[in-house]
């Protein structure tokens, strides 16, 4: 079992997630932070959620905001609380590859919240 932190790809963060069976803890978390800040997530049912369609929901809503609502996506990063230092370092090229490695942060700080909660 890998420290949250030491996560490289949201396919890692989805193993870990699943052998641990901690997924739906971690859609129930993602969605939760997500209506704190007032954005629809626009994801199946709890149930029925995979890791493909979480990941494509995270990422086209966070492509949409980035492009049309700004104030939302850093309302909702504060309220995700990812930390700052980690976007300062992205690389991405295009705002569709910016928008893929947010949501990697987004999934990764949400992962952190759920492994703690199981683990402490």
């Amino acid at each position: 079992m890998q420290k949250p932190e030491a996560l490289s790809s949201a396919v890692n963060l989805f193993e870990e997630a699943t052998s641990l069976n901690l997924f739906k803890n971690l859609v129930v978390q993602v969605e939760k932070d997500f209506n704190l800040a007032s954005v629809d997530l626009e994801i199946d049912t709890i149930e029925s959620t995979t890791p493909n369609s979480l990941l494509d929901g995270i990422e086209s809503k966070i492509y949409y905001l980035l492009q049309y609502d700004t104030s939302t996506y850093i309302n909702l990063l504060y309220i995700i609380d990812v930390p700052e230092h980690s976007i300062k370092y992205l690389k991405a090229e295009n705002l569709e590859q910016f928008s893929k490695d947010i949501s990697f942060l987004i999934l990764k700080r949400c992962w952190m919240k759920v492994w703690y909660k199981a683990n402490y």
